[in-house]
């Protein structure tokens, strides 16, 4: 069965013809819109990192390379259920390696300050609330052979909590 557009119920008027041809205004501009390309914030600074992944056999001496965010690392490297599973410098006698096509296990803490705030959407004009929040994620590993990727989340939900106890802490499994 084929996916349905993200705005299908939109186009198909189920809100009203009103809102189906603001959609459409909007995506009759969409190379008008497009002068704004590139005048936003820089993207921030990539951190390399060394972990062990969950999903390889026990080879000590292999780590793969990855990245965080610095300003993501700033915020969670800390943690000890992260640094011991991340690693800014291989190991001595460790070979690392960049893994093609490889997307480490990452722990993902979103945070969300007040409640929401009516917006109109720029697509529609319908309206929707806008909720202000900022979300960070790490790439963890295992820490030893027997580590298993649910152990690592009960140590590390507790640690990060521990430091903002608003936080919603989510878990993206590794893809190789």
């Amino acid at each position: 069965m084929s996916r349905r557009p993200a705005n299908y119920l939109v186009l198909r008027g189920y809100y009203g013809n009103t809102f189906r041809q603001n959609y459409l205004d909007y995506l009759s501009g969409l190379t008008e819109r497009g002068q704004n390309i590139g005048t936003g914030d820089p993207k921030p600074e990539t951190q390399d990192l060394y972990i062990l992944p969950f999903a390889f056999s026990n080879d000590a001496n292999i780590r793969a390379e990855v990245g965080a965010t610095v300003p993501a690392w700033q915020a969670l490297g800390a943690l000890a259920g992260i640094a011991s599973r991340a690693a800014v410098n291989p190991p001595v006698s460790t070979e690392a390696v960049k893994l093609g096509g490889f997307k480490p296990a990452r722990i993902i803490r979103k945070t969300q300050t007040g409640n929401g705030v009516r917006a109109v959407s720029a697509r529609t004009k319908l309206p929707y609330l806008k909720y202000n929040t900022t979300s960070v994620s790490v790439p963890i590993g295992r820490e030893d052979g027997t580590d298993t990727i649910s152990a690592a989340l009960a140590e590390i939900t507790p640690q990060i909590k521990a430091g903002l106890a608003t936080a919603k802490v989510y878990l993206r499994d590794e893809d190789s």
